[in-house]
């Protein structure tokens, strides 16, 4: 829970600066690409203290853990698009808070699923 909710802290405060020279989308994404590099690191050095990484494993583990953020990415982008779309920016962190939040309520629902299943 500390791990996810500082990744949607730096997500919302790198949209922010990240949006002050990019276009709305773009900045998103990275933003985005951002808390997952955070909840990475995060999640690494702190969650699972116990079982560090080797140093050349973290490149391997990273593009697999962003792997399986990619839903996650998608659900989010496509979110932002709509609010762009028919809200405006006008809303700047009221599209990404939204999105992080049906994300959140669609992945662990389908995560207990398919852990349930195998």
């Amino acid at each position: 829970m500390i791990t996810g909710g500082t990744g949607t802290i730096v997500q919302i405060i790198a949209l922010y600066f990240y949006r002050l020279g990019l276009g709305y989308q773009i900045a998103n994404f990275l933003s985005i690409e951002t808390a997952i590099v955070s909840n990475f690191t995060l999640s690494n050095l702190w969650t699972f203290s116990d079982r560090r990484l080797l140093v050349v494993q973290i490149p391997g583990k990273f593009l697999q853990f962003n792997l399986a953020s990619a839903g996650s990415i998608l659900i989010q982008m496509i979110i932002a698009f709509m609010g762009e779309k028919f809200i405006g920016l006008h809303t700047l962190f009221i599209v990404p808070i939204a999105g992080i939040n049906v994300d959140t309520g669609m992945t662990f629902p389908i995560v207990g699923i398919l852990v349930g299943m195998f």
